[in-house]
């Protein structure tokens, strides 16, 4: 049996902006996805999730600055099947109160890579008011499972 060669690249670059309303974004947790992710990887692969998510907004002192970064960086390089978390790690893990009729940006890159390997991956976070676009990056995900057959 031949494995497979090549490899499957996807890079989901994301800007999104809410408008806040009147009573602003009170202080909480950061809110984030982490990813399950599942595969098989051959003799010599791997497969890889990493990237980024910026929160930026404008605070009480009225200054727009980011307010919180979350980072991934998983990889998994065993011969075989595979099951595993992409977990997000954030830098501060809290988002300060926002001002009222402010805008909340959230932007940054997933990268989902694997040489030669199969990989699936979905959001396993329920989808938060401002985490809800990053839910497509989970079907995004799961296109590299078509990439790496058309190869």
């Amino acid at each position: 049996m031949v494995g497979n060669t090549g490899f499957a690249d996807l890079l989901f670059t994301f800007d999104v902006e809410y408008q806040l309303d009147g009573a602003g974004l009170p202080s909480q947790p950061t809110l984030y996805p982490n990813f399950a992710v599942t595969g098989t990887v051959q003799t010599g692969g791997f497969a890889l999730v990493s990237g980024f998510i910026n929160y930026d907004g404008v605070n009480t002192a009225g200054t727009i600055s980011t307010l919180d970064t979350v980072n991934y960086g998983s990889t998994w390089s065993t011969p075989g099947p595979f099951t595993g978390t992409a977990f997000g790690i954030p830098t501060f893990g809290n988002t300060p109160v926002l001002v009222a009729n402010t805008t909340l940006r959230m932007y940054g890159q997933i990268h989902f890579l694997v040489d030669p390997a199969e990989i699936n991956a979905y959001s396993v976070q329920a989808p938060e008011p401002t985490s809800f676009a990053l839910l497509g990056m989970g079907a995004a995900g799961l296109l590299l499972a078509v990439i790496r057959k058309r190869r």
